[in-house]
């Protein structure tokens, strides 16, 4: 039986200028992803091979894969958005990556941390912000990651989301 690990990301980076601004939304609104994550598995199909990293980017809005998953084979370790994942026999472990974070959205940095051993179809929600000093400025990101083991035929409905607010306070 094919497994892999499909992570859905999307990201939004702005000035500081637009940060700062009073009106302006600095986080993401929780999505209910598990249509994305089954659609982002049907749509590879068989490009999916055992211990396989699907990586595919939301628009901005959440509401629509934007443009066509890749499929990252790994037979032991793959590396997609700020995570490493490790398959082991039992499965997959996925831990957040703190040079990964760094790339993604900028300072502070980040500590590893284990989400563990990832039942299937059961989806995981990590959002994170960063900054990031330029020559030409300083850019603020906010991005956030859904994930999930899958396995087999897709449920018809995933359990709960296990959110993970990662945010710093930014000033």
């Amino acid at each position: 039986m094919k497994r892999a690990v499909i992570l859905l990301q999307r990201k939004l980076t702005m000035t500081k200028e637009v940060w700062r601004a009073p009106n302006t939304r600095r986080t993401f609104s929780v999505l209910d992803a598990g249509p994305l994550l089954m659609q982002a598995w049907r749509e590879c199909g068989e490009r999916i091979q055992d211990r396989s990293l699907v990586v595919a980017k939301l628009t901005t809005d959440g509401l629509a894969l934007e443009g066509a998953p890749a499929v990252l084979e790994g037979p032991t370790k793959s590396r997609g958005g700020i995570f490493a994942v490790e398959w082991q026999a039992a499965g997959a472990v996925v831990r957040l990556d703190p040079k990964l974070c760094l790339q993604a959205v900028g300072s502070p940095a980040r500590e590893q941390k284990r989400f563990g051993l990832q039942a299937a179809w059961s989806p995981v929600h990590v959002i994170i912000n960063g900054r990031s000093v330029y020559t030409s400025g300083v850019l603020y990101s906010i991005a956030d990651y859904y994930f999930c083991l899958a396995e087999g035929e897709p449920p018809g409905a995933l359990p709960p989301l296990q959110s993970h607010n990662l945010q710093a306070d930014l000033h």
